[in-house]
């Protein structure tokens, strides 16, 4: 006998939809394959994670790389930096920054940091939450903590500045031959009629002087992100045109003889975008590395397969070339990335290519293109591609086959998200049968990356077991897994603080209401338990119908009694 219930009250469902890009399978390949034929090469992309609007700097011996936490709503990620000593090996900071007096700050935007005459840090980036301003910081060190350059928030370059309905977001700044710093800022430009430039005072690091529009028919097809350099006495406006969200976003540029122009837009633009195969897609906003003779420019892509609508963006590096002072040639965007320029003191990773297993792999499959998450991935030596388990259920584990007993003092666990905390224990074993525990991290409440666990032991397989993370909804995801002989230096060894939040409740993978219809009879129809995980009763109002037939338009009115 089969029994039909239908009820007027709607039902509501949570649908995940994911979202995949033009000819995924043929990119996929390239993308996961690419990366690595020039083991030489710094691969990109060069974080592992989703980081956007970067700003690399020098300070010292190591590289930072500032930028937007992506793949959060509103791009609205912890304030972290990046610091590295050969920009292959990459650590993970959150820093500490003071909120506003009048809201909770949130938007740590398209960040910029110079380092004052007076020795100091000086860290500038955007927020839209009291309005689109710029707001200045200052620290002892380049990665803070940091001291409000304001204590009453005024910020450094106020919305409506320099005239009114103006932006200010996208702030950077540009140190000139003779000391001067100028800055340069505004986004949607192509609304509002071009970007602005003012010189910061020095003296205070928090005033900007005579500011000015640079009209828009010297930037043509710009949007955001403008970028100034100088190459002999020429001054390259560089900029980012087009919209963000898609495979339109470029690199353009035009240069002039003063810093605020006028500006003649360069003939061969747009200098990077969207490659053919698309293994390249929307680069845009970016800084410039200089290293003697040579440039670097470091920019952010879109993810494979593109989610999030082009929020969930990642960081690349590549070679820059000028023709002469004012003339950039075309950027090859790539996979494998730039040459090293200094020499890394890590030794070889011995998981780089291992066989790997995994407990479950997550498959996306959407308008019949394919990807799936598997778990060679994590040690595949590329920040493009990760392990990800099928679901949010736990725990979930992930197994590395060294293939023969080697000593090992450390294993690096790069987790999908810097900034939320996992927990797990990590084991190893000589034969895949007898495990013994390499570091137990099952309480472990504070996030990084890579995640750093040492201990001397001889094993083959290594395995990794995801307990919990701090976010519910997020999935045991990993982008790489390394495996070392020996222990090395790690620069600066910041640790950040726990975190008083979390764990993610565990997901039962339940129904929380359900009807179990060969227990609903004529006698009981009107009033039955709730099968589902909440418990409680179902209790029937209006005039309730019990069929036996395939008639599936019977009214029944139900509502949920707890």
């Amino acid at each position: 006998m089969k029994l039909h219930f239908f009820s007027t009250i709607p039902f509501f469902l949570l649908v995940l939809v994911a979202a995949s890009c033009k000819d995924t399978s043929k990119t996929l390949s390239q993308v996961e394959l690419a990366a690595n034929k020039n083991a030489s090469a710094i691969g990109n992309p060069i974080l592992p994670g989703y980081y956007a609007d970067p700003t690399i700097k020098k300070f010292g011996d190591l590289y930072y790389i500032y930028a937007t936490t992506d793949n959060e709503m509103l791009a609205s990620g912890a304030p972290t930096v990046w610091y590295s000593k050969d920009l292959q090996n990459w650590y993970n900071y959150t820093m500490e920054i003071p909120s506003l007096s009048s809201v909770n700050l949130r938007n740590y935007w398209a960040p910029d940091i110079i380092e004052g005459q007076d020795g100091r840090f000086y860290l500038y980036f955007g927020n839209c939450q009291a309005g689109c301003n710029i707001y200045g910081y200052v620290s002892d060190t380049p990665v803070g903590p940091w001291e409000k350059l304001n204590e009453d928030d005024t910020p450094v370059i106020a919305h409506n500045y320099p005239r009114k309905g103006f932006p200010s977001l996208d702030a950077q700044f540009f140190t000139d031959t003779d000391g001067k710093v100028y800055a340069y800022w505004g986004t949607w430009v192509h609304y509002n009629g071009g970007y602005a430039v003012g010189e910061l005072n020095t003296d205070t690091m928090k005033d900007i002087m005579n500011p000015e529009n640079i009209p828009l028919e010297q930037t043509p097809n710009s949007f955001e992100a403008a970028y100034m350099m100088k190459k002999g006495d020429k001054y390259i406006l560089m900029y980012s045109g087009e919209s963000c969200h898609d495979e339109t976003y470029k690199v353009l540029y035009a240069y002039a003889n003063t810093p605020y122009g006028p500006f003649t837009p360069g003939e061969n633009n747009p200098i990077l975008s969207t490659n053919d195969d698309q293994t390249t897609h929307g680069p845009g906003h970016h800084s410039v590395l200089e290293d003697g003779d040579d440039y670097y420019i470091v920019y952010h892509k879109h993810d494979y397969p593109m989610t999030r609508g082009g929020m969930a963006r990642q960081v690349c590096i590549d070679d820059l070339i000028f023709e002469n002072d004012s003339t950039i040639k075309k950027v090859v965007p790539s996979q494998k990335g730039i040459t090293p320029i200094v020499k890394s003191e890590v030794p070889e990773n011995i998981a780089s290519r291992a066989a790997a297993s995994a407990s479950s792999s997550y498959h996306l499959n959407v308008l019949g293109e394919s990807y799936q998450y598997k778990p060679e991935n994590a040690t595949d030596n590329n920040n493009a591609t990760m392990w990800k388990a099928a679901n949010n259920t736990f725990p979930q584990d992930l197994t590395v086959d060294l293939g023969k007993v080697t000593p090992i003092k450390r294993v690096m666990v790069q987790f999908e998200f810097a900034s939320y905390y996992y927990q797990y224990v990590l084991e190893y074993s000589k034969d895949g049968q007898t495990w013994d525990v390499f570091a137990d991290k099952s309480n472990n409440t504070t996030s990084g990356s890579p995640m750093i666990d040492d201990l001397e032991v001889e094993a083959r397989y290594v395995k990794l077991t995801v307990l919990n993370t701090e976010k519910q909804g997020l999935l045991a995801a990993v982008w790489n897994i390394k495996v070392y002989r020996d222990l090395f230096e790690i620069p600066l060894q910041l640790q950040n603080k726990p975190s008083v939040e979390g764990p993610a409740l565990h997901v039962e993978n339940s129904m929380i209401a359900a009807i179990d219809v060969k227990n609903v009879s004529a006698e009981n129809k009107n009033q039955f338990l709730n099968a589902g995980s909440l418990g409680g009763e179902f209790i029937a109002t209006g005039d309730v119908s019990l069929t036996t037939d395939e008639d599936t338009k019977l009214p029944l009115n139900l509502r949920k009694v707890l």
